[in-house]
């Protein structure tokens, strides 16, 4: 592929494809969620609010989870930082700013997990 061609496919593929993959997750959580009260009311169960509300909750991050993606961001930044110093790319300036966008969120994700152990 040319690229010439390559933008506008990308484009169309992210102005067309990110909605409707979306949908797409929305719409398979919301069947699962209709499954389960499905399998109540199949049952023979009462559907109470107090249960409602908890499917409506979101899903609680498990307590190892923003460790392991702060450890996933910040191995992403430091590769990245390591391409700098090692000059893969033709202009070290832009790829330093590039790699502290995963760093920060790294960072992030670290402190969050600090704060919750609180």
């Amino acid at each position: 592929m040319d690229g010439d061609t390559l933008v506008p496919v990308t484009l169309f593929i992210g102005i067309f494809g990110m909605p409707i993959a979306i949908s797409y997750f929305y719409l398979k959580y919301r069947s699962k969620k209709l499954a389960i009260i499905e399998k109540l009311l199949d049952g023979n169960r009462e559907v109470t609010p107090e249960m409602l509300a908890v499917l409506n909750q979101p899903n609680p991050s498990t307590p190892g989870s923003d460790v392991r993606m702060a450890v996933f961001y910040l191995t992403i930044g430091f590769a990245i930082f390591l391409m700098l110093v090692l000059q893969v790319f033709g202009n070290p300036v832009r790829l330093s700013l590039l790699s502290l966008l995963p760093l920060s969120i790294g960072i992030s994700y670290l402190v969050a997990s600090r704060l919750k152990e609180r």
